[in-house]
């Protein structure tokens, strides 16, 4: 592996931890918004397992704000 393929592995694994670092942040701090935006537009897949599989962002958003955007809801 050559210097700018390792260059261009590492700058990758950081956007993939800074990219879930925003995902987890967001859903402890409830903003949905910024939730979405952490998923591409389109057709997408998400699996959660037993919770489902999603086709597109906002069937997710949906489910999340269906289950933890709440008050009650600690994180």
């Amino acid at each position: 592996m050559d210097f700018e393929q390792r260059l261009a592995r590492l700058e990758a694994l950081e956007a993939i931890r800074q990219l879930k670092h925003r995902y987890l942040n967001a859903c402890d701090l409830k903003e949905v918004e910024v939730i979405r935006a952490c998923f591409a537009s389109g057709p997408i897949t998400i699996d959660y397992g037993p919770l489902g599989c999603f086709h597109d962002r906002d069937s997710f958003i949906a489910l999340y704000q269906s289950l933890a955007y709440h008050p009650r809801v600690r994180d």
